[in-house]
């Protein structure tokens, strides 16, 4: 139907090829007889039916997944709705769609129907780019808004409204189909063996598990493998199995499988002589096994070569290395074998084996203790402040009842939408999908405008602070009252360290209420927490790498970066710095770390774009060599496809030439952010070995950011923070000094 709105519309796409043509039918026939459901409408694109599925069924399924490369599909991205490029083996959830194009998933049609899409045919309005479409989204919101108050885009209504038509889905295609027929059907492998042997689909034959298939003996026995032969450790479900893959035979006798016990594992992880190869080796630490030698963990490995794929088990690593699925288990062992290899092999071309041998896999074991200390929960306190700050919630919903003059669910957007902008008549900001933005960002910048809003901001804090720390975590304590976190070292593409079940990363910290929850993580009678937390390390960081003179010189000297940015960009004295002299010229620090451009700098300091470009450019010439150093790395990031950390961590940067303005904010960030990761974690090393070695226990207990919290005996408290104070100042060698803020406590706020 859109050609019939617009006859050029996929006028410049190359015909499907002759030899694609007769293949349709026959993909949709082998796609039945996999039990995998095909549907076809005529009269519609394949988008608008997908589209239509995925707004029909979306509270139907936990996930609904679309596998596409089309940007056009962002559009329907949303709380449990993802798209999947299989191509790139990458899911987008909506903040991925917003770092990729700059928009939020519900802004994805005024987007496109401003820059236009040439593969389709969508003229889009002329003079309008990328960067000038987020320029006017950002300024008045949404399409409509934008075309009726920019002049510019007055003039050319009528495109804008055909290229909105054209890029917009269409979500009501009458498909009669219910769920049930939305599920996967058995296939019929019968009919699917005879349809790939008439085909020559050897590789699919081999998948299937057909008579004619040769199958590898495994042996119950047991073997002895000769020394320096790495093997490969496949932990099956059975208790007390191991499949073991042994390299020494493959080149003559193809390769040995053997079932193990517990106790012949135990013995081969332990002896040095063996290379070990394996998925994940933290939880075997846990369970209790020593592994000593070499460690090809293939769930590091696989992420330190390329930290944005999500490769999150072991059998999508092998199939994105194999290129195929597993047949069986002795399948699975080989092919960990090769893949670890290949990976050595990535790593060492591209220097990054250092980071994986040096600092990652040491790591591993320390993770493991501080996963098995956890930290001490005083859940008396926790009951008290939740009841107190439970009245005060409920108080606030009266409140917030009593000013919209009726009872509504104030989680709800739509309903929060609803009493704000229709009984109300506040002025809406932004629309999404489902009716208006009620986002934390558009509240805010109605804050003054009705008292009802402050309210609900207050509400929705203390709502989250009860659900997400003081209810919960108090069910989660052990016998002990201590909580154990999980640490993932592939958590954060550029390298820092996350928790999770729970994560303990967000505890809130400012504020009035976050030292309040802090106040409830506690030491154990006898002891002391001790909180020691990296002062500014990323612009530290920034000046060693940047090797800026002016930069470098005010941390060498021991001056306050932050006051000396305000004197560089208002010209004042320092006597003269303002409050707000010093927050907006925080901003502008932080801000160049983050690749942030004059748009974002505009609406953080609450200035105009033209003022920021002002800000910007004082900024690069008070500061030289971080403008050259900006400007390097992104030469090298397009010549070498990845960017390096201090330590020879690597973050590739594939959309650098696709996606400029969204790809080059993250090149510039991961050398300074995966450089101050590779510090603090070469710091946590250093300081176990030390604090274990002088009998410091239970020592260290969390990582959160550049914060590290121990737990150490009362009377040893002085002695402790020197130690900790020194190895962490002196974990890496900067061109300027490191600097830790350190102190102690009977809780975690008193000791920050």
């Amino acid at each position: 139907f859109r050609h019939d709105t617009y006859e050029d519309y996929k006028k410049d796409r190359a015909p499907m090829p002759d030899d694609l043509v007769w293949q349709v039918p026959m993909i949709g026939e082998i796609a039945k007889l996999q039990g995998v459901p095909v549907i076809l409408k005529e009269g519609y694109e394949a988008d608008d039916v997908m589209a239509t599925l995925a707004e029909r069924f979306a509270d139907k399924f936990d996930k609904v997944v679309i596998v596409t490369g089309d940007k056009d599909m962002f559009q329907l991205v949303g709380e449990n709705v993802f798209v999947y490029d299989a191509y790139k083996d990458f899911e987008y959830d909506a903040e991925k769609v917003k770092e990729k194009l700059g928009v939020n998933p519900d802004r994805i049609t005024d987007y496109l129907a401003l820059v236009g899409d040439k593969v389709d045919g969508v003229p889009g309005v002329p003079g309008v780019g990328p960067k000038t479409a987020l320029k006017l989204l950002e300024q008045y919101g949404d399409f409509k808004t934008a075309l009726d108050k920019e002049d510019k885009l007055e003039e050319r209504r009528e495109i804008a409204e055909l290229s909105y038509e054209l890029v917009q889905l269409y979500k009501d295609v009458p498909i009669e189909i219910t769920e049930d027929k939305l599920h996967r059907a058995e296939p019929d492998e019968n009919a699917l063996l005879k349809v790939y042997k008439e085909l020559g689909f050897t590789s699919r034959i081999a998948r299937m598990d057909d008579t004619t298939n040769e199958k590898i003996e495994v042996s119950k026995k047991g073997f002895s493998p000769k020394k320096g032969d790495p093997v490969s450790f496949l932990f099956a479900d059975e208790e007390g199995q191991a499949d073991i893959f042994n390299k020494r035979i493959l080149a003559s006798d193809g390769f040995t499988v053997a079932e193990i016990s517990t106790e012949q594992t135990k013995k081969l992880l332990a002896d040095k002589g063996y290379p070990k190869i394996l998925w994940a080796a933290k939880p075997l630490l846990k369970e209790g096994y020593e592994i000593k030698g070499e460690l090809l963990d293939i769930h590091l490995l696989a992420f330190i070569e390329n930290s944005d794929l999500s490769l999150r088990t072991l059998e999508r690593v092998l199939v994105d290395s194999a290129g195929r699925p597993m047949k069986d288990n002795a399948d699975t062992c080989l092919q960990m074998h090769d893949t670890s290899f290949k990976y050595k092999k990535e790593l060492e071309n591209t220097g990054a084996w250092d980071v994986y041998e040096g600092i990652e896999v040491p790591l591993i074991s320390v993770l493991a203790k501080m996963e098995e200390r956890g930290v001490r929960l005083d859940t008396t306190y926790f009951g008290k402040l939740t009841d107190e700050w439970e009245g005060e919630l409920n108080q606030l919903e009266d409140d917030i009842h009593s000013l919209a003059g009726s009872d509504f669910t104030i989680g709800s957007p739509k309903q929060l939408g609803k009493v704000l902008f229709e009984d109300l008549g506040l002025r809406p900001r932004k629309r999404t999908k489902t009716g208006y933005s009620t986002a934390a960002s558009v509240l805010e910048e109605m804050r003054d405008e009705h008292e009802i809003i402050p309210k609900v901001l207050e509400w929705r804090a203390f709502s989250k602070l009860l659900g997400t720390y003081l209810r919960p975590l108090v069910g989660l304590v052990d016998v002990n009252s201590r909580i154990h976190t999980h640490f993932d070292q592939t958590g954060a593409s550029t390298g820092r360290l996350s928790t999770y079940d729970p994560n303990l990363q967000n505890v809130p910290i400012r504020g009035d209420r976050g030292p309040m929850v802090r106040k409830g993580f506690v030491a154990a009678p006898g002891y002391k927490l001790i909180s020691a937390d990296y002062s500014q390390i990323e612009l530290r960081v920034l000046a060693h790498i940047a090797e800026d003179v002016a930069l470098s010189n005010i941390f060498s000297e021991g001056r306050d970066v932050h006051t000396e940015t305000s004197m560089r960009l208002f010209g004042v004295e320092e006597a003269d710095v303002t409050r707000d002299h010093r927050r907006m010229a925080k901003v502008v620090n932080y801000g160049i770390l983050y690749g942030m451009g004059p748009f974002g700098f505009a609406r953080r300091m609450g200035v105009t774009t033209e003022e920021a470009s002002a800000f910007i450019e004082r900024y690069f010439a008070s500061f030289p060599q971080v403008s050259a150093w900006r400007e390097k790395i992104l030469i090298q990031a397009r010549e070498k496809g990845y960017v390096s950390t201090i330590a020879g961590r690597i973050r590739r940067t594939p959309e650098i030439e696709n996606r400029p303005d969204i790809a080059e904010r993250a090149t510039i960030n991961a050398p300074i952010q995966g450089s101050a990761a590779d510090i603090i974690k070469n710091a946590m090393l250093k300081v176990e070995s030390d604090l274990t070695e002088s009998k410091l226990n239970p020592g260290m207990l969390l990582q959160i950011h550049d914060e590290l919290l121990f737990e150490v005996p009362e009377e040893r408290v002085d002695e402790a923070c020197g130690i900790v104070k020194r190895v962490m100042e002196q974990a890496w060698e900067l061109s300027v000094p490191l600097e830790v803020d350190i102190g102690s406590g009977d809780n975690w706020a008193e000791a920050h």
